[in-house]
């Protein structure tokens, strides 16, 4: 009851974000927000996460958080009003129970760059550094990616060769890192030690780094040592009680208990079954080194509470750390962690259930009663969230059906056509950054032989290495392609029944003679349509008979007479839909005649060429639609896997020496970073199939969920939508490490760039990327529909511009070389310099017959264009440039229309006219001689009219009356984004 709801937490996770109260006089107290993660250890604290999912829900996550050295009264406080906090929220939020230094993943990811308590509290009227007397204090920081400070005592035994510590003292920091750590560890202890410098001394301190087992500077070493009492060597770490106390509580089976007000007994123990759990009681699974509570929806209320006392009993009565996890979960809301302490978590008869109602408003509407709106399939995927679509006119498609150990060439007039006996494989090749990157799909009739499967599985990773393993592999099986696959064949992609590989007709056997195994134009055949637009249409041939229709959507009839096509449209189909089937019937036979039919106004002869009147069903197949994606990092991948989960991940969070699971529910990423054992780079799907057989039994997805391998610098907008995505990451790489150490030491540090002299070069064949604008997006890639992002709006292909062969070379000399027949030139994070070749001449060529040219010392040593121009001649063999290579050449390379950019010296003016208005190279982004003073958001507008019509050939008016979203796609084209 409200009466019953302390006030401060009136109106609380009514938005996403984070909310904070701290226990004062025994009641919660709101936390101004720039207090956030300053937290006292004599003090207890509540913290609410509100996140909102795809769809507009909003989910809730409390912690309540105890410092070491708060009461045991606060912290009853604490875990009192955390029920209070949970019944404002309906009883939706799942309660973790957090004690200073072992706070887990997931709250420590809400304070970045670091969290880190305060000594003192409330009632000690908190602890405050008086000037002249600052208080030194010695931090130990562990953690890969979020960074687990502890305060230790501030003396050199506390010091050890595992892990890195940050002395933090009135005129200096000094980072000591361990022979032992990690990089990524040292790494976070520098942004421990920035924090430290802008919070504590308002970035007025010196940094110095001090090396284990290296004097490095003797001076900054002296000042370090002598600060905790004198050098002394430093012991082994040996492991301590905490450590095999936790070992061993890791390995106890888990306990099912069940609790109520005055008795508790124990279910089960080892193995658990979900059928365990009764919704009118509550539970503690004890797992040993963490404990939860289950508290059925029925639950009593006095149960709640017992379940929640006998947790904290085991915890004292056991002897366990007092830190022990304790997980607060009601019915429904159960954590993927939980649910892994159980057997199969969802039933197959739970994941095959059907919604009655469909059925219920068929029968209904077959009666004659209005039911429209009674049935409602899935609710759409937002708008803003929709992954980006391909464009199939901004690259390269070819097509292989698989027939045993090899590929049969599809010719393009038959893209889009499937057959559920086969496997494909779909290469789609497009341009982006200066260079081509590679979407391959190998596709799996539902059908279809294992014989092809394996093929196919085998042709793929063949086709990814004679890429460099810089392709996009994805799995996709008959019935979950994505929209991007579809999106392919321009609303032509079609699935007939049988197949044409030898292993398929073998299998289907004598008795029909192969007669039956492929799809023939002249037979009734009867098809099932899906989709409203070229991006999600999907034609499937189904058995001609009446149970194979169904009331939700669209079927198209194909008749032996080869005039006549009946398209049928369901009770409950949409008109899209109904337009969608029209138009696929007219292109399945040109010129035959389309007879549209409502369900109900059937004449005879459609039903005779069903073979009669049948029941067919009323509901929808329900798809699996997509989540909120979550990022894992794994281990053990080459043998028993383990995967742990990255909360609130960034696109930092992929380091290259590691392999990372994407999840997104419909789709699995494997991410495979550069620096990745080499053992493990090689299994690429498999990893990802490792992962779905694990979670297949928790979370009741489908076992055929598309799969798809991702590798680190190849990133593609599938991928990349899921993260807040800096392309300049990719391309300039400045190593972690190296820039937090300048950004600390004060200094400027540039990106990373192999070098190689000319002697190397000239020894290595040469393949060169096709000029594009640098940084730009790929104009292959734009919004679906569903999503209403970027759409392209290039109008011709860079693989059709009609660059001569000369202004290509050209251009391709003054970028960086890559080689082939030798490893890439990569940055340390694996991206941004190698990469497998474009073709120099506008078209693509059928991979991996790449071209490539042998370039003379000569052009790499050239240092300026003229040598460079000349060096291009010799390569072709041409003795004049052509029109066209002149007209790039004047251009610098670029297809972009002349704009006047310079003053009478040939020099860029970063100076606006009498008028105000600017040159467009001084406008453009990253200019040598910018505009000053400019709203970087509106460069275009600082054109002046007649150079603002030469650039994006319209006018200003016409311009700015364009969506939002094809005006930036226009200026990221220009460089004026």
């Amino acid at each position: 009851m409200s009466k019953d709801v302390d006030p401060a937490f009136q109106g609380a996770g009514q938005k996403a974000g984070l909310e904070v109260w701290r226990i004062e006089n025994f009641k919660p107290a709101p936390l101004d927000k720039e207090n956030y993660g300053k937290f006292y250890s004599g003090d207890s604290y509540i913290v609410l996460k509100t996140t909102e999912q795809k769809g507009g829900k909003l989910s809730f996550t409390i912690h309540f958080w105890l410092g070491k050295d708060t009461t045991q009264d606060e912290a009853a406080t604490a875990a009192i009003k955390v029920v209070e906090l949970d019944g404002v929220l309906n009883g939706r939020a799942i309660q973790y129970r957090e004690c200073q230094g072992h706070e887990s993943d997931l709250f420590l990811s809400y304070f970045k760059p670091c969290f880190l308590p305060l000594e003192g509290g409330i009632a000690s009227g908190f602890t405050k550094v008086s000037a002249g007397n600052y208080a030194q204090r010695l931090f130990q920081i562990k953690g890969k990616r979020t960074a687990h400070v502890r305060q230790v005592p501030f003396n050199r035994n506390s010091l050890n060769h595992s892990d890195v510590f940050v002395l933090d003292t009135e005129h200096k920091i000094f980072q000591f890192n361990g022979a032992q750590s990690t990089k990524q560890e040292r790494v976070k202890a520098m942004e421990v030690a920035q924090f430290l410098k802008d919070t504590n001394h308002k970035g007025g301190v010196q940094f110095a780094m001090i090396e284990d087992g290296k004097l490095g500077d003797e001076a900054d070493a002296g000042e370090f040592w002598l600060s905790l009492g004198g050098f002394a060597p430093i012991p082994m770490k040996k492991t301590g009680v905490e450590e095999d106390q936790s070992a061993r509580l890791e390995s106890l089976p888990p306990r099912l208990v069940c609790v109520a007000k005055d008795s508790s007994s124990r279910i089960a123990e080892g193995t658990l079954q979900k059928d365990m759990l009764d919704s009118t009681k509550c539970y503690v699974i004890d797992c040993g080194s963490e404990i939860y509570v289950w508290t059925g929806k029925n639950s009593a209320l006095e149960d709640r509470k017992a379940a929640n006392a006998h947790a904290e009993a085991i915890i004292l009565k056991d002897g366990r750390p007092s830190f022990t996890p304790t997980t607060a979960i009601a019915e429904g809301l159960e954590t993927p962690m939980f649910k892994s302490h159980f057997g199969v978590w969802i039933s197959a008869e739970e994941t095959a259930k059907k919604s009655k109602t469909g059925r219920v408003a068929a029968m209904l509407a077959q009666q004659g009663l209005n039911v429209k709106g009674l049935v409602k399939g899935p609710a759409p995927v937002p708008e803003e969230e929709g992954p980006p679509m391909v464009d199939v006119s901004m690259g390269k498609l070819q097509v292989w059906r698989i027939d045993g150990s090899k590929k049969v060439k599809v010719p393009s007039e038959d893209h889009g056509k499937f057959y559920s006996g086969d496997c494909y494989l779909v290469l789609f090749t497009y341009n982006k950054d200066r260079r081509d990157e590679y979407l391959l799909f190998f596709w799996l009739g539902r059908n279809r032989t294992m014989v092809d499967q394996n093929a196919a599985a085998q042709l793929a990773k063949e086709l990814d290495e004679a890429l460099q393993g810089r392709a996009v592999q994805v799995r996709i099986v008959q019935g979950k392609e994505p929209h991007q696959f579809i999106s392919l064949f321009r609303g032509n992609m079609i699935v007939f029944k049988g197949g044409l590989s030898s292993s398929y007709k073998e299998q289907v056997g004598g008795s029909s003679g192969g007669a039956s195994t492929a799809y023939s134009s002249d037979t009734l055949a009867l098809f099932q349509v899906r989709g409203t637009t070229a991006e999600s249409t999907r034609v499937v041939q189904v058995d001609p008979v009446a149970r194979s229709l169904n009331s939700m959507d669209c079927f198209i009839l194909q008749t032996q007479l080869q005039s006549m096509y009946f398209v049928w449209f369901g009770s409950f189909s949409s008109e899209k839909e109904q337009k969608a089937s029209i138009s696929t019937a007219e292109r399945l036979r040109p010129g035959a005649q389309v007879k549209g039919l409502k369900e109900g106004s059937e004449p005879p002869k459609f039903w005779e060429f069903l073979g009669g009147k049948a029941g067919y069903p009323n509901t929808r197949e329900t798809t699996a639609i997509s989540r909120d994606a979550r990022l894992f990092v794994c281990s053990n991948v080459t043998t028993t896997m383990k995967v742990e989960e990255i909360h609130n991940f960034v696109q930092d969070d992929l380091l290259s020496e590691d392999i990372m699971i994407l999840d997104t529910f419909t789709e699995v990423f494997v991410w495979i970073g550069h620096h990745a054992p080499e053992k493990a780079k090689k299994m690429g799907l498999e990893i990802a199939q490792k992962y779905l057989e694990m979670v297949v039994l928790t979370d009741g997805r489908s076992s055929d969920s598309t799969i798809v391998k991702v590798s680190d610098g190849s990133e593609p907008p599938m991928f990349t939508c899921h993260f807040t995505w800096d392309n300049t990451k990719s391309a300039t790489f400045v190593d972690p490490y190296d820039r937090m150490l300048a950004l600390l030491q004060g200094r400027k540090l540039e990106p990373k760039t192999p070098a190689m002299k000319g002697s190397e070069v000239s020894k290595k064949r040469i393949i060169f990327a096709s000029p594009m604008l640098s940084g730009a997006p790929s104009p292959a890639f734009r919004r679906s529909p569903y999503s209403g992002s970027m759409s392209n709006v290039g109008k011709t292909s860079p693989y059709r511009s009609g660059m001569s062969q000369h202004a290509a070379a050209l251009a391709a000399l003054q970028a960086t070389p890559i080689f082939k027949g030798t490893p890439s030139l990569r940055s340390r994070s694996g991206r941004g310099m190698g990469h497998t070749p474009s073709p120099l001449m506008g078209s693509i060529t059928d991979v991996p017959d790449l071209p490539s040219l042998e370039l003379p010392p000569s052009a790499v040593a050239a240092e300026d264009a003229a040598e460079a121009k000349k060096a291009a001649d010799e390569i072709l063999g041409l003795a004049n440039s052509s029109t066209n290579a002149t007209e790039a050449s004047a251009n610098g390379g670029s297809t972009e229309p002349a704009v006047e950019s310079t003053d009478d010296t040939g020099e860029v003016d970063g100076s606006p006219s009498a008028e105000g208005f600017y040159k467009y190279e001084a406008l453009k982004v990253g200019s040598k001689c910018a505009a000053k003073n400019i709203d970087v958001t509106k460069r275009e507008s600082y054109l002046s009219d007649e150079d603002f019509k030469k650039l994006f050939e319209m006018d200003k008016k016409e311009f700015y009356s364009l969506a939002k979203w094809k005006q930036a796609m226009r200026k990221k084209a220009k460089g004026l984004f």
